[in-house]
């Protein structure tokens, strides 16, 4: 006999919750839906007999996600800018706080500049900056082959026109060619690994280290955006709050002048906007 939603359901979510998964039971919601291609409403009002592949499968996701992978890995699938992104193991998944960025970006652009998501990953804020301002021109710029076939395909998917570049940060941008740089690099100090969630071990250790200080590829990209920017071209680089003293000598160091930070939604300093001098 084949065992009903409900009981796989009210399974996983022991199973989660004695690993320490939040929500275990809205999670457990979001595996066995995904692997049924179904809403997670239909698992309560029909409530279907579960196939025993199906089932085998959603044993194996409950238990990579009580081992820490992340849900979105699982799923295959992660929410940015109220429209769903493509991810997996290799690619960093997009953040709610990252937002934050992309309404900076198109609240400072006035015209149709060329705008480049350096570090682009998943092509999140690439894809959305050009869905949200089609008269922009945009470029993702990524380091890594795996990231660069997922923004592809997220672009396909959302129907965005994108120029995609593999590179090393700004090394392949042509000389005072670029009106705004927007980048959400690594920027996570690796001496500080202990405080992190077992979930960002899962994700690529490129995309998370920034080196001591975390500031080590900030430092980087302003080196390089003081030769590829137009005069007075912006550059948006998200952060965690303790950085913004450090950044604002390095940017004075580097030919930038200050402009702001901006807070995301839980109040803390996100995202700092600087101006070539």
């Amino acid at each position: 006999m084949t065992p009903s939603a409900q009981t796989l359901l009210r399974w996983g979510a022991r199973r989660l919750e004695a690993s320490a998964v939040p929500n275990s039971f809205w999670t457990a919601e979001q595996l066995l839906a995904g692997r049924l291609g179904c809403q997670t409403v239909e698992l309560h009002v029909e409530s279907p007999s579960v196939p025993e592949e199906v089932r085998a499968l959603f044993e194996t996701d409950v238990a990579s996600r009580s081992g820490g992978m992340p849900l979105q890995y699982l799923t295959q699938t992660a929410g940015f800018y109220g429209r769903d992104f493509a991810v997996g193991p290799g690619v960093f998944i997009p953040r709610p706080e990252t937002e934050v960025l992309v309404e900076t970006a198109l609240e400072i652009l006035t015209h149709s500049p060329l705008v480049v998501d350096v570090g682009t990953g998943s092509g999140a804020i690439a894809i959305t900056l050009a869905l949200e301002r089609p008269g922009l021109q945009v470029l993702g710029v990524d380091q890594f082959s795996i990231p660069l076939r997922f923004a592809r395909a997220n672009a396909r998917r959302h129907g965005a026109r994108v120029q995609w570049v593999q590179a090393d940060l700004g090394s392949a941008l042509a000389a005072r060619s670029v009106d705004l740089l927007a980048a959400n690099l690594p920027y996570l100090d690796p001496a500080q690994s202990d405080s992190w969630g077992r979930e960002l071990f899962w994700e690529p250790w490129a995309a998370l280290n920034g080196g001591s200080g975390g500031l080590h590829e900030a430092l980087r990209l302003l080196r390089q955006a003081s030769a590829v920017l137009k005069p007075d071209g912006g550059l948006l680089l998200e952060i965690v709050p303790d950085q913004v003293e450090p950044l604002k000598a390095l940017a004075r160091a580097n030919g930038f002048r200050w402009d702001r930070v901006v807070r995301d939604l839980a109040g803390l300093d996100r995202v700092v906007l600087l101006w070539k001098n």
